[in-house]
């Protein structure tokens, strides 16, 4: 099994490639911890692989939590904007503004993604439902939340 900071580690070898190993990256995808350290790599890169069409085919041929991980970087990073700007930081806005968008390109590509945007939406907007345990854990208040139904709205097939 491996850890989450090994995942770091491979993840960051991975995307350092000159041809990337698309058969490990089904290998580091397929544990939980794996795919926490690859999507952290991944989406805080400056490497924008989410037009690579083996990168689509693989996510969507993934295990659980691929879809589920995509669905939370992005209200994370949403969320992420909102305190970032509040403290003037800039920078960091703009950082987790970038994992946005790097979520808003990939996860229209990944069929497996519906469920899990339409259940955080839910949460969301209801107020209770499967990701709702997720939200009270991060303490995220009314005004993230509400930026994290703005970014996901567009996403969401009703």
């Amino acid at each position: 099994m491996i850890t989450f900071a090994a995942a770091l580690d491979e993840a960051q070898t991975w995307l350092a490639a000159a041809q990337p190993d698309w058969i490990y990256l089904q290998h580091l995808l397929a544990t939980a911890q794996g795919a926490r350290g690859f999507f952290v790599v991944l989406l805080t890169s400056d490497h924008d692989l989410s037009a690579a069409p083996e990168l689509i085919t693989i996510l969507n041929q993934a295990p659980d939590p691929v879809p589920e991980l995509l669905v939370k970087n992005l209200v994370m990073a949403q969320a992420m904007i909102v305190w970032h700007t509040r403290h003037a930081d800039h920078q960091q806005a703009a950082e987790s503004a970038r994992v946005v968008y790097y979520c808003q390109q990939l996860l229209p590509q990944v069929r497996s993604c519906q469920l899990p945007l339409r259940e955080m939406w839910l949460t969301l907007t209801t107020g209770s439902g499967i990701y709702n345990n997720f939200l009270q854990k991060w303490g995220y208040d009314e005004t993230q939340k509400l930026a994290m139904q703005e970014v996901l709205q567009p996403l969401v097939i009703y």
